[in-house]
């Protein structure tokens, strides 16, 4: 532990004093100027830059964290073991780069462990787990954080930029900059600011989604074949019922005969009706004396 303040107390010195250098006064004289900058450039000196933190949301729900401070090579060789010892026990990989001549602490989060914030990184301020509101189809993330309040600090110094890059485009940023569609986002820490970090964003789960929609193209394709063969089934009626039309349905021979046989039944009728007038004017029942023949001739043919 001791080990670890050690060294992020040489960090932050380190940063500190080149953030000093900054707003050092100019040299006057041109020609000592000149000189100077000859005398950086053979020493492989640069201008101090502000260090940079960049964290990364990754898709895939892991997080990717580094801390970069470029700084010259004899600083770097001076900081490197400390920093070496210290980081490399808590499972961060410290680089050196040469161009441009810088100092890399970086660190990977599983996705087990959620979106984080690893703010430990220089100033050992901490670490913060994004909320996590989980739904079937989808995911909410959200972080509201104010750990490097220097509202109570004078105003005009500047420690830190912090990039956040997230999967998708946020709900909701406060970010002082804004770019690669809406995905990566900047924040500058300065003194005499809040320096609030709000991040809110909605990610798509991609198992339930593809699942929901195979069963969607599954019931789609049975409506559809359902649908489909009771149509070929309705169009297959009318010709049974047209072929059984065909069967019952009468030639014309046969119907000419039918209406002779019901013609030759209503003369038949119009007779019997003549007959039946003429035998009531004469006093004679037709219809029994039919029936005495009937019952003689049955008698003699016994």
């Amino acid at each position: 532990m001791f080990k670890r303040f050690l060294a992020l107390f040489a960090l932050t010195a380190l940063i500190f004093s080149m953030g000093v250098s900054i707003f050092a006064e100019p040299v006057e004289n041109s020609e000592q100027s000149q000189q100077v900058e000859q005398d950086e450039q053979a020493n492989d000196l640069s201008e101090p830059h502000l260090p940079t933190l960049q964290i990364t949301l990754n898709s895939d729900g892991t997080t990717d964290t580094t801390f970069n401070q470029q700084m010259n090579s004899a600083e770097l060789e001076q900081t490197l073991p400390y920093v070496e010892q210290s980081f490399t026990n808590m499972g961060y990989t410290v680089t050196k780069n040469d161009n441009p001549t810088s100092l890399s602490i970086s660190k990977q989060y599983p996705a087990e462990d959620g979106y984080v914030l690893d703010f430990n990184l220089p100033y050992n301020v901490g670490m913060y787990e994004f909320v996590e509101f989980k739904e079937f189809f989808s995911s909410r993330y959200g972080i509201k954080n104010s750990s490097f309040n220097l509202e109570n600090q004078p105003e005009g110094q500047v420690y830190l930029t912090i990039t956040v890059n997230t999967p998708v485009k946020p709900i909701h940023s406060n970010a002082q900059a804004i770019s690669n569609g809406g995905k990566t986002h900047v924040w500058t820490i300065s003194s005499g600011q809040k320096n609030a970090i709000e991040l809110n964003f909605k990610k798509i789960n991609i198992v339930p989604t593809i699942t929901a929609i195979f069963i969607a193209a599954v019931l789609l394709i049975l409506l559809f074949a359902l649908t489909k063969s009771r149509k070929d089934a309705g169009n297959t009626l009318p010709s049974d019922i047209d072929a059984s039309a065909d069967e019952i349905a009468l030639t014309e021979e046969e119907m000419e005969l039918f209406e002779e046989s019901d013609e030759n039944l209503d003369d038949n009728l119009e007779l019997e009706e003549i007959l039946d007038e003429v035998a009531e004017e004469a006093g004679l029942d037709i219809n029994e004396e039919l029936s005495e023949n009937f019952d003689t001739e049955d008698t003699a043919e016994n």
